[in-house]
């Protein structure tokens, strides 16, 4: 990512904005924002609707946010919910509610409580989620670990796991992969 401009979005209460280039974005309150969003710090305490893609080196979210385009972020942090519709490419993701992609997502570890939803393929070199999990396509990890709970969880296929984990759970065999690695669809609500 190229070197961030020196002013700052901030946004107090209720706004429109447009998009841009930015050091640093903050919303406390309610905000709308037409346009891309690139910045080296997004931070959301409330509700955003981002009209664009967001490219930022931290994203932290602590509430709702909306974004109609791609997601880049090196480190994002979602406490709250967001709901992407594009492809999210991101270093590390902290999930501590809900996370909605349409699209795929490429991470280097992906890490948290809640629930994970992923329209097309999941990519990662680390996956370790408790909760409920919904893949699309394939997810695709060196290291699984799933503890699924609540509801029924779903993935295509699992691929690429070197190490899978899936404690004490009732599990049924929905496709095999490569041998050994296997994903399976969970039998039943709650945890046990």
């Amino acid at each position: 990512m190229k070197t961030m401009a020196e002013r700052n979005l901030t946004v107090h209460g209720s706004a429109l904005s447009g998009g841009g280039v930015f050091h640093h974005v903050t919303i406390r309150g309610d905000a709308t924002i037409r346009g891309d969003i690139e910045c080296d710090r997004l931070k959301v305490f409330g509700a955003a609707d981002m009209k664009g893609a967001v490219a930022a080196r931290t994203f932290r979210l602590f509430g709702q946010a909306n974004v109609d385009g791609p997601v880049q972020a090196e480190k994002m942090g979602v406490f709250g919910e967001v709901d992407i519709r594009g492809h999210a490419r991101l270093g590390h993701l902290q999930l501590r509610g809900m996370a909605q992609v349409e699209g795929g997502i490429e991470a280097d570890v992906i890490r948290g409580y809640g629930e994970l939803s992923v329209s097309g393929s999941c990519e990662a070199e680390s996956v370790a989620l408790t909760g409920v999990v919904h893949i699309g396509q394939t997810l695709n990890a060196e290291q699984v670990e799933l503890s699924l709970c609540f509801a029924d969880s779903s993935v295509k296929e699992i691929g690429g796991a070197d190490d899978f984990h899936h404690p004490q759970q009732k599990m049924e065999r929905d496709s095999l992969v490569e041998p050994f690695f296997f994903f399976a669809r969970r039998i039943g609500s709650g945890c046990d």
